[in-house]
């Protein structure tokens, strides 16, 4: 049985579901993480829900808020969303995090080789480990 979106994907209509690549920036996602791992920083933006988070954000209910910059100093990112673990020809975001777990265990659009309608995943910044100090060891 074909889907909605594989018939409108035959005619032409890559823009039909907003779960598809043509609707998402997914290079973007992609390099929150890189960078956050690679820095313990980089830029984020928030999708808003409802009106009391367009009083949290600043922006209209069902969009998105500018990008800005992540907080500094932090051990964690945590992301909630749509596309977090989402493998494309292009994209390789699931290798970026630490943690991934599938809500909703459901591929979302045909031409992605790992995608779940909703994903929760956490990524901790590559930071080199600090030289044990003993007092007995040499250093080199």
């Amino acid at each position: 049985m074909r889907t909605r979106m594989q018939e409108e994907g035959e005619k032409g209509n890559k823009t039909f579901s907003h779960f598809s690549p043509e609707n998402n920036l997914f290079e973007e996602l992609e390099a929150a993480f890189r960078d956050y791992g690679e820095s313990g920083t980089g830029t984020t933006r928030h999708y808003v829900h409802d009106d009391d988070e367009a009083k949290l954000y600043g922006a209209a209910p069902g969009t998105f808020t500018e990008w800005g910059p992540l907080p500094e100093k932090s051990d964690l990112l945590f992301y909630e969303g749509l596309h977090g673990a989402v493998v494309t020809d292009k994209v390789n975001i699931a290798q970026h995090a630490d943690l991934k777990i599938g809500v909703v265990p459901s591929s979302i659009w045909s031409g992605s080789r790992s995608c779940t309608a909703t994903a929760r995943i956490a990524a901790t910044p590559r930071r080199p480990s600090p030289t044990p100090s003993c007092g007995g060891c040499p250093t080199t």
